[in-house]
């Protein structure tokens, strides 16, 4: 099984606050040895992570995915993401708040389902799988996007196909766009909902809705890969998982007794 663990930034290395360098060194030292580890963000703030980081590499996307989440959640629903990792099996996601708690011969375990990801939980009430620290069958995923896929904008369909290198006369890729606006305005209208939203919860509630062979971690399977919220009561009932979420930014004074770092500053 072929896994490539993905580290998402979005700012200079040298604006990574003290939680943030822990949780990369803590994921590169904890799988770096047995599975490759890269960065992804724009290309503006490439040079500074190698430097920093000279044995990580950094795999670089246009800044509009980067500059807000809204740009995060497209990048992460678009086909051509998941493409760059099809010599992988399953990608890692692991964002600049997660931690690996487990072996690194663990993830070996979670080979089940399509997507693994922490519960995300409000006001007592499971509303979808988180994707920060969340695992992904690429081929999968791949599959998905190629069937059901969102409602772009008049802009977007002419971006996606003049950006895709093509032999094709420069007529028939006008043609080609025509043809996919009104495949995806009237053929696939009843998905057009897949486009909107955050990321995690398209993979984690909508797809498997409308794809059921897509398959999404259960609840105790997603005890066992991350937690997320309701964390100290978690413990008291099960084993530490095999990674977390927002340890920082949500449950530092749980996580800080487990893990034994104490920061002087966040920022």
């Amino acid at each position: 099984m072929r896994f490539k663990v993905l580290i998402p930034v979005y700012k200079s290395s040298k604006e990574l606050n003290l939680f943030e360098k822990f949780s990369i060194e803590n994921t590169s030292n904890g799988l770096g040895n047995i599975y490759e580890v890269v960065f992804i963000g724009p290309k503006k703030v490439q040079n500074t992570y190698q430097l920093t980081y000279p044995d990580i590499n950094f795999i670089n996307f246009p800044l509009k995915y980067f500059d807000g989440i809204k740009g995060y959640n497209k990048l992460l629903k678009s086909i051509r993401f998941y493409k760059c990792f099809s010599d992988s099996d399953f990608i890692l996601i692991a964002q600049t708040d997660a931690l690996v708690l487990g072996n690194v011969n663990d993830l070996l375990l979670f080979d089940k389902f399509d997507y693994y990801g922490a519960p995300s939980i409000n006001y007592d009430v499971i509303t979808g799988y988180n994707g920060g620290f969340s695992l992904r069958n690429v081929k999968k995923s791949i599959r998905v996007l190629r069937s059901y896929k969102r409602s772009e904008s008049w802009t977007e369909i002419v971006e996606r196909h003049f950006y895709e290198p093509s032999q094709y006369w420069f007529i028939w890729k006008w043609f080609s766009v025509l043809l996919d606006y009104f495949v995806r305005k009237i053929v696939a209208s009843p998905f057009n909902r897949f486009g909107k939203g955050n990321e995690d919860l398209f993979w984690s509630v909508e797809v498997p809705k409308a794809v059921p062979s897509f398959k999404v971690n259960d609840f105790e399977t997603a005890l066992m890969f991350s937690w997320e919220h309701n964390c100290a009561e978690f413990y008291n009932k099960y084993p530490l998982p095999f990674g977390c979420h927002g340890w920082w930014n949500y449950n530092y004074e749980f996580w800080k007794e487990i893990i034994k770092i104490e920061p002087e500053v966040k920022n």
